[in-house]
C-alpha cells in the first residue's frame, strides 16, 4: 500500500496503559515492606570536630602529618566494612582528622597498611582510575540540607578526584573543585594533607557550621569498601547525602575571593590537502563570580576547548546519531541543575555547528530552590568586519531556565523552558518534572513536556514515567512513554525520533540478586524484562518517506500502528575480585514500516578486576535490527575487546579493537566494519601529562571501501592551580578520493591563567 492510498488519524493515548501505571504503582507500594530488604541501621550520630588553628598555627602542605595540630585533634576512625565483609571492622585502620582557618578547611588522613608496599597508587587524567588503586573519599554536604552535597578522592600518588551530588545520591562528575592534595607513602602506609578553600562550598551563613560527613576506604587488593559511618547495602552503590554523620566546630568561616578571571591566548596553524597553512591567534575569556555562597555567575567571551580530549567512534547502525557527553568546561559544571527525564536541554547542541560568540549562566541553589540560566550566541567569530562571514556558521541565539523546588523530605518538582532562534525560524520546548521519593527505596519520576516549531502541528507534547524499587536484594521498575508525532527537541535538547512520527511504549522490569555463599561469588544478578511498543503515525511522516525513498510499501500492520511486544532476561556473576561474567538474551517482536519483524539478541560478555595491570572486557554480541535504509531486517554480530595496560603507576594504555558484520535476510554480507583505538597517557607529575590519542576505522559496504584515521595528541601542565599550558595537535585523514588525504592538521599552543580577586 502506497502513502497515496491511506489516510492516517493520530490515535490518541491508550488509557489502558494509564490504568496499567495505576495499577503497578498501587501494587508496588502495597507490597514494598514485604519485598526483602534489608535492615536499615539505626541513626548513629557519628560525629567528629574540627579544630580552628590559631594565628600561629600552620599547615605545611606536604603529605607530612607532623604539625602538632595533628596530633591533638581528634580522629574520624573505627571503619565499618560494606565489602568484602559486612558490618566487620575494617581490616586496615584508618584516621582522618580535620582543622580549619577563616578561609580553608584542612584535612590530615592515615590510612595504616601492613604492607605498604603492595598499595596500589595509580597516577592517571581520569578520575574514574582512582578506583583501580587505594583511594579515599570524603562525603560532604555543607549545606546540611540531606540532599546535595560534594565527594573529594585523594589516594596515595597525590591525584585528586571530584564531583557533586544532587537528589541525595545522583552525581555530577563535571564539577571541578579548586583545591590542592600532597600525599606521602610511608613504614605505616600513607598519608595525604588536603587544603580545600571554603569557596568550593556552599553553605548557609551563619555563625555555627554543622555539615554532613562520611568517609570511604578503598582497598582493592582485599576487596575491601570500608565507611567511617556504616550504610545499608540498599544504597547499593551509592552514598546518600540523607545518611551521613556530622562534622562539628565550624564556626565564622568565609567563602574567600568572589570573582575568578580566566583569560587564555592562543597561536596555532591549520592546514588540510585543499588549504594552505593557515595562521590562528585567539583570545577570550572566562569569568566565575560567587553572587551568593550558593549561587555563582559564570560567562565566557569566545571559548575554546582545544584541550578538551576528541570523542571515541562508536559503531552506529541505527538510524539515529550518537550521543556524545559534554567536556567542555564552560557547559560541565553544574550541568546536573539541567538533566530531566526527557533530555530538554543537551549542551552540545550550542556550538555543535558555529563558534561561541559569548555565553552566561547562573547555577546554584537559593534556600529549596535549584536555579539554572543559561544565555549563549553563536556565529563566525573571525567575522567582525575582518573578513567575510562564513555562512556555514550557524547564527543562533539559545536560552534556557530550569528551576527545581525541594518538595517533602526528598522530592523534587521543576519546570525547564529551552529556546533557539535562528534564520528568522524557532526552536522551543518547556517542560514539568517530578522526582518523589516516598522512602529510600520507592523512587517516581515523571515528566511533561511540549514543543514548538514552525509548521509542526501533529501533536506536540511527550510523557514519560517511571516507579521502581531498589533493594541489594531486589529490585523492580514499571515504566510508561507517549511521544506525540511532532514532539520535536533535536535544536535544543537530545531524543532518539524521527521527525513527525511518535511512539507509546510501555514496559517492567525485574531484578533478583542474591549474595550466595558460594565460592568467592560476590553477588549474583537474574533480571528480566517485558515490554510493549507501536509506532504513532502521520501524514506527513509517510509523505517524507516515499519521498525519500520512493517506491516505498507500507505494511497495513504498520499503518494500523499495530503494536509489538518482547522480553528478554540476563544472568550476571560478580565475584569477590572485581571480575564478572554476563549472559544476555532477548527476543522481541516489532512493527516498522515493512511490516512486523522479529529481533533476537544474544550478549556474553566477561570483564577482568580493574586494578590488574592487565585488564580486559571482552563482548560477543548478535542482534536482529530494521535496516531502515534497506527497508529489511538485518543481522548484526559484533566483537569488541578493550584492554588496560598499566606498565607503571605513572603510564596508563587504553585499547579498544571493535569488528562488526551485517548480513541481509538473504545472508549475504552488507557492511564489514572495523574499529580500533588506542589511548595512552603519561603523567610526570599529578599536574602534568602528556596524551595521544589513535584512532582507525575501515568501513567495507558492497559500493567499497572508506577508512579513516585520526591521530590526537595533548600536553597538559598546570604550573599554578588553575592556570595551565596546553599544546595540542590533531591530524585526521581518509581515503575518499581513493589517497590517504589529509583532512585537518593542526598545532595549537594555549596558555590559561587562572586569577582571583
Amino acid at each position: 500500500m502506497s502513502c497515496s492510498e491511506t489516510f492516517i488519524h493520530t490515535k490518541p493515548p491508550s488509557f489502558i496503559y494509564i490504568k496499567a501505571f495505576l495499577f503497578f504503582l498501587s501494587l508496588i507500594l502495597c507490597i514494598s515492606p514485604s519485598i526483602q530488604a534489608h535492615d536499615e541501621f539505626p541513626p548513629d550520630n557519628k560525629t567528629v570536630k574540627a579544630i580552628r588553628l590559631t594565628a600561629e598555627q600552620h599547615i605545611n602542605l606536604d603529605g607530612h602529618l607532623d604539625e602538632p595540630i595533628w596530633k591533638t585533634t581528634i580522629p574520624a576512625t573505627d571503619f565499618i566494612q560494606k565489602e568484602l565483609d559486612y558490618g566487620l571492622p575494617a581490616q586496615q585502620n584508618t584516621e582522618v582528622r580535620f582543622c580549619y582557618d577563616e578561609e580553608n578547611l584542612y584535612v590530615g588522613i592515615r590510612c595504616f597498611d601492613d604492607h605498604p608496599e603492595s598499595i596500589l597508587k595509580p597516577m592517571s587524567r581520569s578520575e574514574n582510575d582512582m578506583n583501580a588503586g587505594d583511594v579515599l573519599n570524603l562525603f560532604i554536604d555543607s549545606r546540611h540540607d540531606h540532599r546535595t552535597g560534594y565527594r573529594i578522592s585523594v589516594n596515595p600518588s597525590g591525584m585528586r578526584g571530584d564531583e557533586a551530588r544532587y537528589n541525595d545520591y545522583l552525581k555530577d562528575n563535571s564539577w571541578d573543585g579548586f583545591w590542592w592534595v600532597e600525599s606521602h607513602v610511608d613504614s605505616l602506609g600513607w598519608t595525604a594533607e588536603l587544603k580545600v578553600p571554603f569557596k568550593n562550598f556552599r553553605f548557609e551563613t551563619q555563625g555555627e557550621q554543622v555539615w554532613g560527613l562520611n568517609i570511604e576506604r578503598r582497598l582493592p587488593r582485599l576487596n575491601e569498601q570500608s565507611y567511617w559511618k556504616q550504610v545499608s547495602l540498599d544504597d547499593g552503590r551509592f552514598t546518600r547525602m540523607s545518611k551521613l554523620g556530622h562534622l562539628t566546630g565550624i564556626r565564622d568561616i568565609k567563602q574567600g575571593r568572589r570573582i575568578e578571571i580566566v583569560p587564555y591566548g592562543l597561536i596555532g596553524t591549520t592546514r588540510s590537502d585543499a588549504t594552505k597553512t593557515d595562521f590562528t591567534t585567539e583570545t577570550g575569556l572566562d569569568l566565575k563570580y560567587a553572587i551568593t555562597s550558593s549561587l555563582t555567575l559564570d560567562a565566557t567571551v569566545n571559548p575554546d576547548f582545544a584541550q578538551v580530549d576528541a570523542d571515541v567512534d562508536e559503531i552506529n547502525l541505527s538510524r539515529f546519531p550518537t550521543r556524545f557527553p559534554e567536556q567542555r568546561p564552560f557547559f560541565v559544571e553544574g550541568n546536573n541543575a539541567f538533566l530531566t527525564p526527557i533530555e530538554l536541554f543537551y549542551s552540545r547542541r550550542i556550538g555543535g555547528r558555529a563558534d561561541i560568540l559569548g555565553g552566561g549562566k547562573i547555577s546554584g541553589k537559593v534556600g529549596p530552590y535549584t536555579l539554572g540560566l543559561i544565555t549563549a550566541q553563536t556565529g563566525d567569530w573571525t567575522y567582525f568586519g575582518i573578513q567575510n562571514d562564513d555562512a556555514t556558521k550557524e547564527d543562533a541565539t539559545f536560552g534556557v531556565v530550569r528551576l527545581k523546588r525541594d518538595i517533602f523530605s526528598k522530592s523534587t518538582i521543576g519546570l525547564v523552558f529551552a529556546d533557539k532562534e535562528y534564520a528568522n525560524k524557532y526552536s522551543r520546548v518547556a517542560g514539568v518534572d517530578l522526582s518523589l521519593r516516598p522512602s529510600d527505596l520507592v523512587l517516581f519520576n515523571a515528566q511533561i513536556a511540549g514543543s514548538w516549531q514552525p509548521g509542526l502541528t501533529e501533536g506536540n507534547i511527550g510523557f514519560t514515567s517511571d516507579i521502581s524499587r531498589i533493594a541489594d536484594a531486589s529490585s523492580v521498575k514499571f515504566f510508561y512513554e507517549r511521544l506525540s508525532p511532532d514532539f520535536d527537541v533535536n535544536q535544543t535538547g537530545f531524543l532518539r525520533k524521527e521527525a513527525h512520527r511518535g511512539r507509546e511504549r510501555m514496559g517492567l522490569d525485574l531484578v533478583y540478586s542474591p549474595r550466595p555463599d558460594i565460592g568467592n561469588v560476590k553477588q549474583i544478578y537474574l533480571t528480566g524484562f517485558v515490554d510493549a511498543q507501536r509506532p504513532i503515525l502521520t501524514n506527513r511522516y509517510l509523505t517524507d518517506q516515499t519521498t525519500s525513498y520512493p517506491g516505498t510499501l507500507f505494511s497495513p500492520d504498520f499503518l494500523d500502528e499495530k503494536r509489538g511486544f518482547g522480553g528478554g532476561t540476563s544472568l550476571e556473576v560478580r565475584f569477590d575480585s572485581g571480575s564478572s561474567v554476563e549472559l544476555f538474551a532477548s527476543k522481541q517482536h516489532r512493527y516498522d514500516i515493512t511490516g512486523g519483524y522479529d529481533s533476537d539478541s544474544l550478549r556474553v560478555s566477561a570483564s577482568t578486576p580493574s586494578q590488574y595491570k592487565v585488564a580486559f572486557q571482552a563482548s560477543a554480541f548478535m542482534n536482529d535490527f530494521y535496516n531502515f535504509s534497506r527497508r529489511h531486517v538485518s543481522r548484526e554480530w559484533s566483537l569488541t575487546l578493550d584492554t588496560t595496560l598499566r606498565p607503571q603507576d605513572r603510564w596508563r594504555i587504553e585499547t579498544r579493537l571493535r569488528h562488526s558484520r551485517t548480513f541481509d535476510p538473504s545472508n549475504t554480507l552488507e557492511d564489514r566494519i572495523w574499529l580500533g583505538s588506542l589511548r595512552t597517557v603519561y603523567l610526570f607529575s599529578p599536574d602534568t601529562f602528556l596524551s595521544i590519542f589513535a584512532q582507525g576505522r575501515s568501513d567495507h559496504t558492497p559500493l567499497g571501501t572508506q577508512k579513516t584515521f585520526l591521530v590526537s595528541s595533548v600536553f597538559g601542565w598546570e604550573f599554578t592551580r588553575g592556570s595551565r599550558l596546553f599544546v595540542a595537535i590533531n591530524d585526521s585523514r581518509d581515503d575518499g578520493t581513493g589517497t590517504f588525504r589529509l583532512n585537518n592538521q593542526t598545532l595549537i599552543l594555549k596558555l590559561v591563567r587562572s586569577i582571583d580577586l
